[in-house]
Parts: C-alpha cells; structure tokens; sequence
C-alpha cells in the first residue's frame, strides 16, 4: 500500500488538476468581494462543521426522529473517518494563493463538503419531500468553501462523492435491518415509540 501512495500523490496532490481546476477555483473565490457575503458563507460553511451536525443529529433525536438520527450518525461517522484517511493518504496541500492562511490539514477531499452531501443523501432518504432543500444547502456548503478560500473546485467534488457513497451504502444496509434498527431505537430514551 505505501509503495502506491508516492504513485497517488503525484497527479493528485499537486496544487491544481489542470487548467479547470485553477480557473474555476480562482472564479469562484474573486467573487468574495463584499464583507456581507463572506459573512453569510461563513456562516454557511460552519453549518456542515462537524460540532454543529452533532448539534443536528440531537435535534433529530430529541425531536422524535431517532432513527433517522441513529442512521445520520453513523454514516457522519463514517464518512468523517474515510475523508480524513483520503486527506492523509492523497495529502493534497491547501490553496496557498487565494488570499487566506492555509489550514493545517490536507484540502482532498472537502470534509464540509462531504458532511453536508451525507447528511443531505441520507435524510433525503427518510424524508424526500425535503431532498431539495437538503441538497440546495449541501450545493451552498461546497460553494462556500472554496468562496471563502479553504479548498480547490475538485476537492468540493471529493467531499460530495465520499458524502453520496458513504451515505447510499449505509442507508441501504440499514433499509436491509429496518426492523432491528426500529427495535433498537425504541428501548432507547425517552421512551416509547419513534415518529420515524
């Protein structure tokens, strides 16, 4: 495996993927010209921050929607240990020319973005009359990210595709144990049945 990692380093952890990638990432980032917007995205980029899904898994729980809240937490989990993994494995260095201090970890993939793209596929999931809005947010997480100048274009790419796989693969296994789950989720506190 280390003897790949050299291999996947060299196309991948360079500063940009091509000409694309440079243009549409600069593009992206001269468009924070006003304080107001930075502001908002800020704001934005902090709601796919890993604290405030906690937050959002416990509102889920507390709201009576242990199910959906036992589901997203497991694939948040999961999806923040395979991003970190892809982080250290590619260690793609951060944008060091859009204006900001770069962040210590690596930039591929985008962990905002791949915590808004799980949280949004698998809620989605339970819920699809909101599949829109979930997914609006988690289009705004990515943009915000390099629109503040934390990532490159194809690291928000990253993020969504580890989010949507990490996301399908879980809620499916979870479709298969339905019963067990809703069984789980039913000794928990307070109890009494889920509205799930």
């Amino acid at each position: 495996m280390l003897f790949y990692t050299p291999l996947l380093h060299q196309p991948v952890a360079s500063a940009y993927l091509g000409g694309f990638d440079y243009t549409l990432t600069h593009f992206i980032r001269g468009l924070n010209d006003n304080p107001v917007w930075n502001a908002l995205f800020t704001w934005v980029s902090f709601t796919a921050d890993t604290l405030f899904m906690v937050l959002l898994v416990a509102a889920l729980y507390l709201g009576g929607y242990r199910k959906e809240a036992l589901v997203v937490a497991v694939v948040l989990l999961v999806t923040n240990g395979v991003t970190l993994g892809l982080k250290y494995l590619i260690a793609r260095p951060r944008p060091s020319d859009l204006g900001i201090v770069p962040e210590d970890q690596p930039a591929f993939p985008s962990g905002h973005t791949s915590n808004a793209f799980s949280f949004a596929t698998t809620l989605s999931y339970y819920h699809r009359k909101v599949a829109p809005l979930l997914f609006a947010w988690a289009l705004l997480v990515a943009f915000s990210r390099a629109f503040l100048g934390f990532h490159y274009f194809t690291d928000l790419l990253g993020g969504a595709a580890v989010g949507i796989i990490v996301s399908l693969v879980i809620t499916r296994a979870a479709q298969r144990y339905d019963v067990q789950i809703t069984r789980f989720v039913e000794r928990l506190p307070p109890y009494g049945r889920s509205t799930a």
